[in-house]
């Protein structure tokens, strides 16, 4: 999004940021079809000592239980997990299509500083994210089916709170 709102002010103009992202889309794309290897085994940069470390740790597959796909869905912690990564999604498309119109027309902001301004709600949200990833990794004080609900909350949370903050900036 800062890059956006530079290059929609240069000499480049509004449709060279959907070239950039073009670029690079197809650059990460090359890449992928690249490295990707469905087997380790046939990944040139894979080392024998990787390779065995990998198979080592792997865990069998002899003796596969059924999976348990009813109980999956209808577990009401994957239910709470998938109406919080909507309202998520919404919130970041929300933030993405609308906040650098809103901070140029409403309150005035030059469109260089929209871009950076409207980034803030998404990089708040992915630092928590982070941090309540490794968090609720390392959490013994409650069930997994609890931590999860607790910090999906708080990883979205951040994106509410810059929300609510947005409302009172004054003009």
């Amino acid at each position: 999004m800062p890059v956006a709102g530079a290059l929609c002010t240069s000499s480049l103009g509004w449709s060279s940021v959907y070239y950039l992202h073009a670029i690079i889309t197809c650059i990460l794309f090359l890449l992928f079809l690249y490295f990707y290897r469905e087997q380790p085994q046939m990944h040139a940069f894979v080392s024998a000592k990787e390779l065995d470390r990998i198979q080592r740790n792997k865990g069998g597959t002899n003796g596969k239980e059924p999976l348990p796909v009813k109980a999956i869905v209808t577990s009401n912690a994957i239910i709470a997990v998938w109406i919080s990564a909507i309202a998520n999604f919404m919130g970041i498309q929300v933030t993405m299509q609308f906040s650098p119109i809103y901070l140029n027309k409403v309150m005035g902001f030059p469109v260089e500083q929209t871009g950076l301004f409207s980034a803030i709600p998404q990089i708040v949200t992915f630092v928590l994210k982070m941090f309540a990833g490794v968090l609720a990794d390392k959490a013994t004080c409650c069930q997994p089916v609890t931590s999860v609900k607790i910090f999906n909350l708080l990883a979205i949370g951040g994106m509410g709170i810059a929300f609510f903050i947005l409302a009172f900036i004054p003009t």
